[in-house]
C-alpha cells in the first residue's frame, strides 16, 4: 500500500503486479493513470478502481480496469480474487445500480393495520 500517487507509480514502474487496487481520486490525479502503468508493465494485470463518482467509472473502464462503488469495495473484493474475471468491466456506469434503489417490503417501523380474521386465534378441537 503507498500513500501517494508518486510513490505508487514509483513501486509499479519498478516491480510489475498481478492486482491494482486504487482510488479514483488521487489529489491532482486519478487512478486509472495508474491503471495504465500497470497495464504497460503487465497487460495481464487485475485494476480495480474505486470511488463514488460515476462518471469516473466510464474512465476506468475505458482504461481496462474494473470500477466498484466505494461503499460496496469490502464486500466486492473478495470476489475479484476468488473467481475467473471476464477481460474488462461489462456494466454500464450509466445504468442506475440495482444495490442502491428500495426493492419494496415492509420495515418494521411501518405502522400495519390489523384486520379482524388475523387477530382472532383459531379454534383447536
Amino acid at each position: 500500500m503507498r500513500e501517494t500517487f508518486q510513490d505508487a507509480r514509483r513501486d509499479l514502474a519498478a516491480t510489475p503486479h498481478d492486482i491494482l487496487v486504487t482510488n479514483a481520486k488521487l489529489g491532482t490525479f486519478n487512478g486509472t493513470q495508474l491503471v495504465y502503468l500497470a497495464r504497460q508493465a503487465n497487460p495481464a494485470s487485475t485494476c480495480i478502481v474505486h470511488g463514488d463518482d460515476p462518471g469516473m467509472a466510464l474512465d476506468a473502464q475505458q482504461a481496462g480496469a474494473f470500477w466498484e462503488r466505494s461503499t460496496f469495495l469490502p464486500f466486492g473484493l473478495p470476489q475479484f480474487f476468488s473467481s475467473t474475471l471476464p477481460a474488462s468491466d461489462r456494466r454500464d456506469p450509466r445504468r442506475l445500480d440495482r444495490r442502491l434503489t428500495f426493492r419494496g417490503g415492509r420495515r418494521a417501523t411501518d405502522r400495519v393495520e390489523l384486520h379482524a380474521a388475523a387477530t382472532t386465534l383459531p379454534r383447536l378441537l
